[in-house]
């Protein structure tokens, strides 16, 4: 079984890791395997100095550097379990932040927090408060041979923290044995080589970003650019270019981050650049919205881009990360449906393309995201839990060696996970593919259909001013089954009511309320996924200083507690 931590034994020197430098000078530094190797033995020595012993959860507060590579190995080389957040931010307000660590730290247990030299004194009162142990990753470390053996791969484990899409962050504990089989299946997949080479914008505290993006193509010894996700947001052209300068072959990314790139760079921009030796780019952690797919390719196909190398995928960490990939060697499979056949329990109907003829309003078009990956099996089942066959509507099952073996959802206590996991995610398998539909928890059913928030949503957009900051809530108020569109920014009265009709138009009966909210009022998690339900609970609190410009005639039978016109 490939091992993530064999490159530690045997390191080259001529192949390695890439940090983004601040734009000046040379714009990348290079650290070879066996430079790392060395400063991830000497973080071991570091945390065992300074009291971390094995068994012990190491939280790396570290951005995208050395310094977070050197410690999360070091913490496993000594025989700790690692976990990784978000280091504080650079700017803005650290009063949320701070709370939201501390929940984290009570959370996993933390016994110590590793973190860089300027941000010391900013979680200081973090560590104090639960008595852990904060560790500048640049002290000296220890200068004598520490006092611990090697342990068993078995013995290892890692935490992994969930993105908070689906409500307060939760935790994962996974055995590295499980790591090692969803990157050995990862490596079956994009037959991963060391002569791959791979850049990632990825925040390394997320699953896809650290398992995908640093485990997996440090595993197979490849050579891996590092760049920190808000330079991405800043200058996607410049990730861009590293296609063409550096001819690296596969990348992963959310799908929001396709959208990123056709908000900001257009096709004069990439006037020069030859994209002919991307063979993937990884697609997950959000549905992925099939014209967004297809506009991504018509702008980078002209300059080389492989439409093949689009490669939809599905995963989550409780499953460590990927559960079904789509094949590298064909274009990524989409159907086209009828929405109002996508109910649970359901036989999904297909819409068939007319040349020449537009698709009837309740067509909607899905993006299919592979097949299982080796020792992976996924299942849908109804309500019951009962398995349904193939193009009917359920709940997605997975099974598989990659599962992590608890939840941690409170401090001190686990939740094991057992032999399947329950994903919570609907979707369906169509010619052995998986498609999905959404989050079971983000819908509402209105006269036997299921209509789930992201189907919503790509309504609104088709009618909004800023389709990036427009996102759809649903949920239950005063009895009533609801949609809430929270747009950012400036919102005029007739463009309100212009994306209020278009949802009532798809929803059916559906009662809608069209607001403009204030910066800041819309939450989003690392890899770019909305904060549904903790949007949803500021709505029925007290709107957090949106204002209502749209609402259906009979949303007005519905008793909003706290809610004034402007909320």
């Amino acid at each position: 079984m490939t091992s993530v931590l064999t490159w530690l034994d045997d390191p080259p020197a001529d192949r390695g890791l890439r940090f983004a430098g601040d734009g000046g000078g040379d714009p990348w530094t290079f650290y070879s395997y066996e430079q790392m190797a060395y400063l991830a033995r000497q973080a071991a020595l570091r945390l065992w100095s300074f009291g971390v012993r094995p068994g012990d959860t190491v939280l790396v507060l570290c951005p995208t550097s050395p310094e977070f590579v050197a410690h999360y190995f070091g913490a496993l080389i000594m025989g700790a379990v690692p976990a990784a957040a978000a280091p504080p931010p650079r700017m803005g307000d650290l009063t949320e932040y701070r709370r939201g660590l501390d929940h984290v730290v009570r959370l996993i247990a933390a016994k110590a927090v590793v973190t860089t030299p300027g941000s010391v004194s900013v979680l200081a009162p973090v560590a104090r408060d639960v008595g852990g142990l904060l560790i500048d990753a640049s002290a000296p470390a220890a200068t004598r041979r520490a006092d611990f053996d090697a342990p068993a791969i078995e013995d290892l484990s890692i935490i992994q923290l969930s993105s908070g899409s689906t409500g307060p962050r939760h935790g994962v504990r996974i055995s590295l044995p499980a790591v090692q089989s969803n990157v050995a299946a990862l490596h079956r997949w994009l037959e991963m080589t060391s002569r791959d080479r791979f850049p990632t914008w990825l925040p390394l505290s997320h699953d896809m970003g650290l398992v995908g993006a640093l485990l997996n193509p440090v595993a197979a010894g490849a050579d891996v650019w590092l760049m920190p996700p808000e330079d991405f947001i800043r200058s996607p052209i410049r990730w861009l270019r590293l296609f063409s300068d550096l001819a690296p072959t596969i990348t992963a990314m959310p799908a929001f981050g396709l959208a990123h790139i056709l908000r900001r760079v257009p096709s004069r921009k990439l006037e020069g650049l030859d994209f002919s030796s991307w063979r993937g780019l990884i697609i997950g952690a959000e549905r992925i919205d099939h014209d967004i797919a297809r506009r991504f390719v018509n702008l980078l196909e002209p300059f080389g881009f492989p439409p093949r190398a689009l490669s939809p995928a599905y995963g989550m960490a409780e499953a460590t990360l990927a559960v079904t990939g789509t094949s590298l060697a064909e274009v990524h499979p989409a159907l086209t449906v009828d929405a109002r056949s996508l109910s649970l329990g359901n036989a999904v109907k297909q819409v068939p393309a007319r040349a020449g003829r537009p698709l009837p309003p309740a067509a909607t078009t899905v993006v299919g995201c592979g097949t299982p990956l080796p020792r992976t099996e996924v299942t849908i089942v109804d309500g019951e839990g009962t398995p349904v066959g193939e193009d009917v509507v359920g709940e997605i099952v997975i099974r598989g060696q990659a599962l992590a073996a608890a939840v941690l959802r409170e401090a001190g206590a686990e939740q094991p996970i057992g032999a399947t996991f329950a994903t919570g995610d609907a979707g369906f398998l169509h010619q052995g593919r998986l498609y999905v539909l959404g989050r079971l928890g983000d819908s509402v059913k209105q006269l036997g259909r299921w209509l789930f928030a992201e189907d919503i949503e790509r309504v609104a957009w088709s009618e909004s001013p800023s389709p990036q900051r427009t996102v759809a809530l649903l949920g239950d108020l005063g009895g009533h089954s609801m949609a809430v569109i929270a747009v950012q920014g400036a919102l005029a009265a007739e463009e309100a009511e212009a994306i209020g009709k278009a949802v009532c138009g798809y929803a059916g009966n559906l009662r809608v309320t069209v607001m403009s909210v204030p910066v800041g009022w819309l939450l989003r998690t690392p890899s770019g996924k909305p904060m549904r339900r903790a949007m949803w609970a500021k709505f029925i609190a007290n709107g957090g200083g949106a204002n209502v410009l749209w609402r259906t005639p009979h949303a007005d039978e519905v008793r909003f507690d706290n809610h004034k016109e402007e909320i």
